[in-house]
């Protein structure tokens, strides 16, 4: 019996099934979950043709209102995103990546622009709190949400706050990217309670030898330097969260 449903069930039955199992286990975010619906259509249209019975009509009418939902509000997130009035020439591109969105929270594009233009093309470019990296046209250093970032290694492994700035630069690195508004929700989810010690590199580090280029409020370019000009104030916007971050990431893990 058993082997007689096997034999019977399509390929694509078969790794919808094994889709939805193994990603079950791997990840609870439901957008990972989109190839498995795709296919999932395709089945149910083949179940559908097949039905002859009275039910017919009533599966399609489902099938139909359930479409129908979900094309008003693809429709009316699309209105509320707002790009369209890019692409009609309402707004411009710069204006439209620069504010904030409910599903764009921390834009950057004000640094990218300015990396863009402002920045030798040796540039090299480390993201600490933000894994998009869109519109910046520089080399870059960067991980995905699940994934640690390399600074929490470097970090790890450096010495001092002058042994960091020297394992950056072998890095070839020159400059930092920090989204204020999601590094507690990026690092949070990566970071082992770091010791003391390391907070205290990180702060060696970030007092010394970071340049401030340009903050937006969201996000700050910072230029990796030997040490910073005299008489220039250190900027410490990011020593209060960052330390918090560091020796108490549970916090930030649900965000």
């Amino acid at each position: 019996f058993r082997f007689k449903i096997w034999r019977s069930a399509s390929p694509l039955g078969l790794y919808a099934a094994v889709y939805w199992l193994v990603g079950s286990f791997a990840t609870s975010e439901m957008r990972f979950f989109l190839p498995f619906l795709a296919v999932m259509a395709i089945l149910l249209a083949r179940r559908l043709a097949v039905v002859t019975s009275g039910w017919r009509i009533a599966l399609l009418a489902v099938v139909l209102g359930g479409s129908g939902h979900n094309l008003y509000w693809i429709a009316a997130h699309i209105y509320n995103a707002g790009g369209w009035r890019v692409a009609l020439g309402v707004e411009t591109k710069s204006s439209f990546l620069s504010r904030a969105q409910a599903w764009y929270p921390g834009p950057y594009y004000p640094l990218a622009e300015y990396a863009n233009t402002r920045l030798p093309e040796s540039a090299r470019l480390l993201f600490v709190g933000e894994e998009r990296t869109f519109y910046f046209k520089r080399d870059l250093v960067t991980n995905s949400e699940h994934d640690e970032s390399p600074l929490i290694g470097w970090l790890r492994a450096a010495k001092s706050g002058d042994d960091l700035h020297r394992i950056l630069t072998e890095n070839r690195l020159t400059h930092i990217v920090v989204s204020v508004r999601r590094i507690g929700r990026v690092l949070g989810r990566q970071i082992i309670k770091l010791p003391e010690d390391r907070v205290a590199v990180w702060h060696e580090f970030w007092m010394k030898h970071v340049h401030l280029l340009l903050d937006n409020g969201e996000a700050g370019l910072y230029e990796i330097v030997a040490a910073r000009p005299r008489g220039e104030p250190a900027p410490e916007d990011l020593i209060p969260v960052v330390r918090d971050l560091f020796l108490h990431p549970e916090k930030y893990k649900d965000l």
